[in-house]
């Protein structure tokens, strides 16, 4: 990899690529990125959610193991 961040075949140098004949540039289409924003967000959403379900289990089992022990203690 260069000091740009391009990967290259040679490390010393340029090293161009062979032709290809069989590709094709189309005009008009354009590149979809493999990002996208918007399910990004819903998955943070969705851990978001998921973590405070988390937390109200073990709140809840805090709760139940103190309700216990106050009865044990009572016998």
């Amino acid at each position: 990899m260069g000091d740009d961040g391009l990967f290259r075949l040679v490390a010393e140098g340029f090293a161009l690529l062979p032709q290809d004949n069989d590709l094709h540039l189309i005009p008009g289409m354009l590149e979809s990125s493999n990002f996208s924003p918007f399910n990004s967000m819903i998955d943070m959403i969705a851990a978001a959610h998921l973590f405070d379900m988390h937390m109200k289990v073990i709140s809840i089992v805090d709760d139940n193991e103190k309700s216990a022990n106050q009865l044990l203690t009572l016998v």
